[in-house]
């Protein structure tokens, strides 16, 4: 014969370890409303903030965009005036942007044409500082030793020079550096390094035409 089912005491229903657990979790909630409610309502808050800045940032970046191609049509131009005025105003306006940075590089530059040396190392050490120092390396890192060497300080240009080598990884772009140093070294008749250097143009096959020339024309004033 089947054996009667024991009935569950009022008592033992009390002590059943799964509802003693879910009555403990709910007094702790109780207990702790407020706080979970301030840091649900915490989490929303850094989630809608991060939307509106990250939302703004797109914004300022487009705008930037906008503005810096505006620029470089007025000193596609040769609007030289106009161009500086509204490269001034994106470094100002919209700072720590690509655009902004970019800016800086090519107020360099119209500061150097303008033989303004000092507001043009300015702008370009500006511009090697950034985040997008890597976009225009090469030609950043040729405008600051071409300061130098006008200021007449050629160590400092060939250690300029160097310090993009090491960090060249375009074929081209280091070949057109390593040619700059050699022009820096023959102005510091230093023959020897500069051959040397110039010795690595000899055999190459694929070497640009300008490259190719630069190189003769180097290779002609060292020879007298």
């Amino acid at each position: 014969m089947l054996k009667p089912k024991k009935a569950i005491t009022k008592k033992e229903i009390q002590k059943d370890p799964l509802l003693e657990t879910i009555d403990q979790f709910q007094a702790k909630v109780e207990k702790n409303k407020q706080l979970y409610t301030n840091i649900v309502l915490g989490l929303i808050g850094v989630v809608l903030i991060s939307t509106f800045l990250v939302r703004n940032n797109r914004i300022n970046n487009n705008e930037a965009d906008t503005a810096l191609g505006i620029a470089l049509i007025s000193l596609d131009k040769g609007d030289y005036t106009t161009a500086s005025f509204q490269l001034e105003n994106i470094i100002n306006d919209f700072e720590s942007t690509t655009s902004a940075h970019l800016a800086s590089f090519y107020l360099a530059k119209i500061k150097y044409n303008n033989n303004e040396m000092d507001l043009a190392q300015k702008h370009i050490e500006t511009y090697l500082g950034s985040n997008s120092k890597d976009i225009l390396h090469e030609a950043s890192s040729k405008l600051l030793a071409d300061i130098y060497f006008r200021n007449n300080d050629l160590v400092s240009a060939i250690d300029i020079i160097d310090k993009s080598l090491n960090n060249c990884s375009n074929l081209f772009s280091c070949r057109s550096l390593k040619l700059k140093k050699v022009l820096y070294l023959v102005a510091q008749e230093d023959h020897k390094a500069a051959n040397e250097l110039l010795l690595e143009f000899k055999d190459i096959k694929d070497l640009d035409a300008g490259q190719k020339q630069e190189a003769e024309e180097l290779m002609g004033r060292i020879a007298g």
